[in-house]
């Protein structure tokens, strides 16, 4: 297939078609991009906007599109566009990106007489350390032994700047295949210009914020989101990241920041990073901005930058934070953010204030770990009298167990004036609790007064086997025979129920013939229906 359509491309953009970002990304004409970045960047529709954002949040490799990446550039310097320069920060950050490498460090060689003497030295150099230890055969009964010192060593690679035409007026473009294969190999620009261009747009934002802070403060709250966790996979990654490192930990005694890019100082880890960034007195000023990141923010590195920010500089305005704020940390998917939430939140003197249904909605996610944090936090702070039974029954019945264990102690603190309105704990799904709740239900029921045939065919109809057992010992004991009764069981799905059944008619026969006849009569009509 042949290179993107120009024509389609101004067709697509015109129309503000979601495929405009697809097919310029297939176009290679280099001159015809470069006219075309300003018309982009002046357009004033916000889909031409997003567009422009799209396209850098997409990895720096298509193939000739060098003047339309700079020129873009070069019009948000100049137009002082702070969200288009933030996300130029960010593409330009992922653009470089070390990996690790073997290098030969030093290598021996030697020749020998015999091989025991060649076999002998390769063991001694393989205790120095060596390894990749061989021993050839030469002429005239000569042997060679050879063995290699290596190191891991942290590299940028050198060989990722996208191929160029070698007559850009007579190039076609690429194939799809080809342009594939470059997109997966190459990168846009040498990885010198790669690092000027991340200093470049970083000393953009140090010159903003040294001349207007609370502006800086804003451009940061649209850049630092824009980051997300793949941008961090690793430690090495996070060092990559020239204009976040700055942005962060500037200030941090644990790095070193060079032009070639950010390390560590001697000694130091990862561990050792603090809440240290440039324009720290801005951040300190700003506790709600600080707030909004540890919630908002797509890397868990700035999440934690955010939180670790306001425990140093905010801990009074966050013990002040309402209950309803608090439980938007609590409801955060980052389990340290969350685990921040129900610390604040065990302190918090406006609880009664979150309408119960609030807190019961979020008993019915799947996430184990916040339902156990629930839990536990509703066990000890949630007044049970402000829970419903029908509530309580619910909770009771959860598949997870935290919650099953919640609800089943508000249970049983609950008057039950109906006994019957107990009956769904027959169903309860969690079955480490519900060999509890049973012999509890079992109990509470006979001790309202006798057995009732609805009390035992609720047992014997439920879908566990623990909880049909224990409906068969209510009914052996404590039930007379009820033709009604014994026609429904005997219609059950469960081979155990009509097997025992049929066992207990026989027991009853002597003391209820004319019953135990006319349920077998039943039986028989029901086979041969």
């Amino acid at each position: 297939m042949a290179a993107g359509s120009w024509s389609l491309v101004k067709e697509l953009f015109t129309a503000g078609a979601a495929e405009f970002l697809t097919e310029i990304r297939r176009v290679h004409h280099g001159e015809r991009l470069g006219e075309f970045a300003a018309t982009w960047f002046a357009n004033p529709r916000p889909v031409a906007r997003q567009f422009l954002f799209d396209y850098l949040d997409q990895p720096l490799n298509c193939y000739r599109h060098e003047a339309l990446v700079k020129r873009l550039f070069k019009l948000a310097e100049k137009a002082g566009d702070d969200e288009v320069m933030g996300a130029f920060l960010v593409a330009f950050d992922r653009s470089i990106r070390r990996v690790k490498h073997t290098r030969i460090q030093s290598m021996k060689t030697e020749n020998f007489r015999d091989r025991a003497a060649a076999e002998a030295a390769v063991e001694n150099w393989i205790r120095e350390g060596f390894s990749d230890a061989n021993v050839n055969s030469m002429f005239q009964r000569r042997f060679y032994a050879s063995a290699v010192k290596s190191v891991e060593v942290i590299v940028t690679p050198s060989n990722t700047k996208m191929p160029r035409p070698s007559n850009p007026k007579r190039d076609a473009g690429l194939s799809d295949a080809q342009r594939t294969k470059y997109e997966k190999r190459y990168l846009l620009f040498s990885v010198l210009t790669r690092r000027y261009l991340r200093r470049r747009v970083w000393r953009y934002f140090r010159k903003l914020g040294a001349m207007e802070p609370e502006r800086y403060l804003r451009a940061a709250m649209r850049f630092l989101p824009r980051y997300r966790d793949d941008d961090i996979a690793s430690e090495r990654q996070l060092l990559d990241n020239w204009g976040l490192m700055n942005a962060l930990f500037h200030g941090c005694s644990a790095l070193r920041f060079r032009a070639r890019g950010v390390a560590f100082a001697e000694g130091k880890t990862i561990a050792d990073l603090h809440f240290a960034p440039r324009f720290e007195e801005v951040w300190k000023a700003n506790s709600e901005a600080l707030f909004t990141l540890m919630l908002e923010a797509k890397c868990r590195a700035v999440r934690k930058w955010a939180r670790d920010g306001l425990k140093l500089h905010h801990e009074a305005w966050l013990a002040s934070l309402s209950a309803t704020r608090l439980l938007m940390l609590v409801d955060s998917r980052d389990a340290e953010v969350s685990a921040l939430g129900f610390a604040l939140l065990d302190a918090a003197r406006d609880l009664e204030t979150i309408p119960v249904e609030q807190w019961l909605r979020r008993l019915d996610g799947d996430d184990l770990d916040a339902l156990a944090r629930f839990s536990d936090f509703l066990k000890r702070r949630l007044d049970p009298a402000r829970i419903s039974n029908e509530d309580a029954l619910r909770l009771a019945t959860h598949r997870s167990r935290p919650v099953a264990e919640l609800g089943f102690a508000i249970v049983q603190t609950k008057t039950w004036p109906d006994p019957h309105g107990l009956l769904p704990l027959a169903d309860a799904e969690c079955e480490p609790l519900r060999i509890h709740m049973i012999p509890w239900l079992r109990k509470h029921l006979q001790s309202r007064g006798s057995v009732t045939s609805d009390w035992v065919l609720t047992f014997l109809d439920s879908r566990h086997e623990d909880v049909r057992e224990t409906g068969f010992r209510l009914f052996a004991s404590d039930v007379s025979p009820d033709a009604a009764l014994w026609s429904k069981l005997m219609e059950s799905p469960y081979d155990d129920v009509r097997l025992r059944l049929f066992m207990l008619m026989d027991r009853w026969r002597q003391t209820e013939p004319q019953t135990v006849r006319g349920l077998w009569a039943g039986v028989l009509t029901n086979i041969h229906r």
